[in-house]
């Protein structure tokens, strides 16, 4: 297991270096991007962006129900090394689509044919959190057609649904009794229970903050998380979730006969336990980097 303090995110991803002194401050200026809408053959309309230029990196936002603003400004600084791709799952943010069109299979399924629209032979994924889960059901079904794979803070490739939520609930839901949380939303008049009898920016504001708890390491970075449960569809997140059958979820027989280099981004602080990677860590083409005072997302795991 390798330990450090920042891994700059495309040398993890793209190359076998590893970073190990913090990145310089720099402006980040939203790159200029071109924007299209993928048609399913159920006719949902899905949402893609793509920017930069280089090496095609396809990116699998987290969720379900969220979508991908959130990991702009962890590739945008690297726009002239690689061409980023990212979209939003159907029913989440800009991919709106009825709930009855939403499932596992057919967020599998659109992968496969963003990897046509894109004209790929195979495809570099990089995927934050349920993203993961996503990117393994997708090299299980479609073989041959995943050449790296980058998993930011995702859950392992051998679990359950059910192993998942019973074991990470309570470990979340304690990070809002962390005094930095409580000094936080005292700022603002606020405590960690919810707010009865105040303003809609006040509600939103204690959203964003126990999200936030729930999410980084430093809470009080709680602004540089755009959209977060502003953005969240409720609808695609439990549609999502309700198709997910339990012998779904052992992926790790699958991924080895591909033999592609897998690569684990997970921070000591994630509410989810990193020791959940241990039943397939060790095999040789996975490497697993644990990120010193980082959350489930957040500057220190996916930013720069």
């Amino acid at each position: 297991m390798q330990h450090m303090r920042l891994l700059p995110l495309y040398t993890a991803l793209l190359a076998p270096i590893v970073m190990t002194q913090p990145a310089r401050a720099q402006a980040i200026r939203e790159p200029e991007a071109e924007e299209w809408k993928m048609t399913a053959p159920d006719g949902v309309k899905l949402y893609v962006t793509e920017f930069g230029a280089g090496d095609t990196v396809v990116a699998i936002h987290g969720g379900f129900g969220a979508e991908h603003g959130y990991l702009l400004s962890a590739f945008t600084p690297f726009a002239k090394q690689y061409h980023f791709v990212l979209y939003d799952q159907r029913g989440s943010l800009r991919s709106d689509c009825a709930d009855s069109l939403i499932t596992l299979d057919k967020h599998i399924d659109d992968i496969e044919l963003l990897r046509k629209n894109l004209h790929l032979e195979q495809l570099t994924l990089v995927t934050h959190s349920m993203g993961g889960f996503l990117a393994m059901n997708y090299i299980a079904r479609y073989p041959g057609r995943v050449k790296k794979l980058i998993l930011l803070a995702s859950p392992s490739a051998h679990s359950s649904f059910e192993d998942l939520t019973s074991n990470i609930n309570a470990s979340a839901m304690a990070r809002w009794d962390r005094p930095a949380v409580i000094a936080e939303l005292q700022q603002y008049g606020l405590s960690k229970e919810p707010p009865k009898n105040k303003s809609d920016k006040e509600r939103w504001t204690w959203d964003r903050i126990t999200f936030a708890a729930i999410n980084l390491h430093d809470v009080t970075k709680w602004k540089q998380i755009k959209g977060g449960p502003l953005f969240y569809s409720n609808k695609a997140g439990t549609a999502s979730i309700r198709s997910i059958q339990s012998d779904q979820w052992n992926f790790t027989e699958a991924i080895a006969a591909q033999n592609i280099p897998v690569y684990i981004l997970h921070g000591d602080d994630d509410y989810l336990p990193y020791t959940y990677h241990n039943n397939w860590k060790e095999r040789s083409r996975i490497r697993f980097y644990l990120i010193k005072d980082a959350g489930r997302s957040g500057p220190r795991l996916i930013l720069i």
